[in-house]
């Protein structure tokens, strides 16, 4: 284990710590705290992802998996739970990255890419009154980003194929269509991660 192990470790609880604090005191709604610990999480993954081994980021992953389920379980983090209605997305978040490091670890253009839908393009999506995922209006604006950040990253790799990229980018929005339950957490990386390997 190197120290950047331990220092990525140790920000990810505090964040989660201080999250809390901050969401208890001021009363803040779990849908604007969950959106928050779901962009930190993907920026310490992708940190995580050039800074130490593939096992150590697992370790990690797992660590914060078994805190979301007991969380989950017996209602002890109330900034990244939702009462309003049933969802599993928090959990299905990271069970997607550990997916992510094991099948796709070793290659970054898909990783990376599978990594922005999850993480990044996913809750900067809830701005698009999501609460109505089956609203067209929505659905389009959420083809349009998702086709903008699979090909920025494309071009980065020098893998851009037009066709390809919409392609992608039109079944995700299908997929993040239909997926109920925070099941989107899974089901749009992993076929953008199935179709760009």
């Amino acid at each position: 284990m190197n120290l950047l192990f331990f220092i990525i470790l140790f920000i990810s609880f505090i964040f989660i710590f201080l999250l809390e604090i901050i969401k208890r005191y001021f009363n803040i709604k779990s849908i604007y705290t969950r959106r928050a610990a779901h962009i930190f999480f993907f920026i310490i993954i992708l940190i995580s992802y050039f800074t130490i081994s593939i096992q150590e980021a697992l370790i990690i992953l797992s660590i914060f998996f078994i805190i979301f389920c007991l969380s989950y379980r017996f209602y002890i983090l109330s900034s990244i739970h939702i009462k309003e209605f049933l969802t599993y997305g928090e959990i299905i978040y990271i069970i997607s990255f550990i997916l992510l490091f094991i099948f796709w670890g070793n290659n970054p253009y898909v990783f990376v890419s599978a990594s922005f839908i999850l993480g990044f393009l996913d809750p900067i999506s809830a701005f698009f009154n999501k609460s109505n995922k089956r609203c067209f209006k929505y659905n389009l604006k959420y083809l349009a980003l998702c086709f903008l950040i699979l090909s920025l990253i494309a071009f980065y790799y020098k893998e851009f194929v037009f066709l390809k990229i919409l392609m992608i980018a039109l079944t995700s929005a299908i997929i993040d269509r239909y997926s109920d339950y925070g099941l989107d957490n899974i089901t749009t990386p992993m076929a953008v991660a199935l179709f760009l390997s």
